[in-house]
């Protein structure tokens, strides 16, 4: 789930005496978020969609969702029955941070750009969707930067503009860059070179990576 957006929480029912999923409880399963670490409030959502094998399903609003941090307590009035969060993986949105389209990255985390890696390709062109907050690119010529490891520039793509918040990345192939690791990958204001975003780069072919990430 991202900060401020409507999803879903995963939870699990068992017996905490004999650890089997406790099957047929939506009526009796609820769940409370805190948000930032203050009072503890029922989810609209007042009780889950069953999935299977003791897996629940919650629909989270976007405004239960809207903090730093959310924690979730899901729990049941079904005695001997334990329920927990399965799989919830949350990240942070705002104007220092970038989204993509889905190829671009070799792990989704856009919460800390530094630490999302770029993927380029050796055989085929691939169009990039840069996505920041409305107003941060304010019409200003950019240019994007490709460099292998030792900072020497692979590809730069001039003329990007965007009045909105997304910016259009065509990047054409890259040859390969075999017996290297990674790279690095930015996005500059033209006029002066001040990089907006940036992070790590790396190679990698349809379905084979060529080289490690960082």
């Amino acid at each position: 789930m991202y900060k401020n957006q409507a999803g879903t929480l995963k939870v699990f029912a068992f017996n905490r005496f004999t650890n089997a999923p406790v099957l047929a409880d939506a009526a009796n399963i609820t769940c409370k978020v805190s948000l930032d670490g203050g009072a503890r409030t029922a989810l609209a959502d007042t009780n889950p969609t069953e999935m299977e094998d003791g897996y629940y399903l919650f629909n989270v609003l976007a405004s239960e969702n809207n903090g730093d941090t959310a924690d979730f307590f899901p729990e049941s009035t079904t005695s001997g029955a334990q329920v927990i969060a399965v799989e919830h993986r949350r990240y942070l949105t705002n104007a220092a941070n970038i989204l993509l389209t889905p190829e671009a990255f070799l792990n989704l985390d856009p919460s800390i750009v530094t630490q999302n890696t770029f993927v380029y390709f050796n055989e085929e062109t691939r169009t990039y969707t840069l996505t920041m907050t409305t107003g941060v690119f304010d019409g200003n010529p950019m240019t994007f930067i490709l460099n292998d490891e030792d900072g020497i520039t692979l590809k730069e793509i001039t003329g990007i503009t965007s009045t909105t918040n997304t910016a259009t990345v065509i990047l054409t192939p890259v040859p390969s860059q075999t017996g290297r690791r990674c790279g690095t990958w930015s996005l500059r204001r033209t006029s002066d070179g001040y990089v907006w975003i940036s992070g790590p780069a790396v190679q990698r072919h349809a379905a084979t990576l060529t080289f490690p990430g960082p």
